[in-house]
């Protein structure tokens, strides 16, 4: 009875996570050593175009970001995700805003991909220093 327990409470912290990790704005997935998606949260799916009912589950990086542009930028995004250094890749958009990619290999060879849209630099005088602002959030919330 008490295995029983155990299991079912480990499986009740795992949803419990899976449901805040579901939340956050930013868009968040984690790959295993092969670069084989294991874990996205619903803003990755919407950055992605992954539809509601499909299952990404197993594929590369290489096949979500698939685009019929095939160019510069998503061999630059995908270097960027398999370097795994932390650091910061900015990508200025269309509309003026900028979207920030971080990729950080964990110990076991996995590599945790985080996605950010920053919205409202184009508006500031300050650009770069909302940037850097914004920057330091993320770092604090990672720690």
């Amino acid at each position: 009875m008490a295995v029983l327990s155990f299991f079912r409470r480990r499986r009740g912290n795992a949803e419990r996570l899976a449901d805040a990790l579901s939340c956050l704005p930013e868009a968040l997935a984690l790959f295993d050593r092969k670069d084989r998606l294991v874990y996205c949260n619903e803003a990755f799916r919407r950055a992605y175009g992954i539809g509601e009912h499909e299952r990404p589950e197993g594929r590369s990086f290489a096949a979500l970001l698939q685009s019929d542009r095939p160019g510069e930028l998503p061999d630059r995004i995908l270097a960027h995700h398999r370097a795994g250094t932390g650091a910061p890749l900015i990508l200025r958009r269309r509309d003026g805003r900028r979207t920030e990619m971080r990729s950080f290999q964990t110990p076991d060879g996995s590599t945790l991909l985080v996605r950010a849209d920053i919205a409202g630099l184009a508006d500031r005088g300050d650009a770069d220093g909302a940037l850097i602002d914004f920057q330091d959030l993320l770092l604090r919330r990672s720690m």
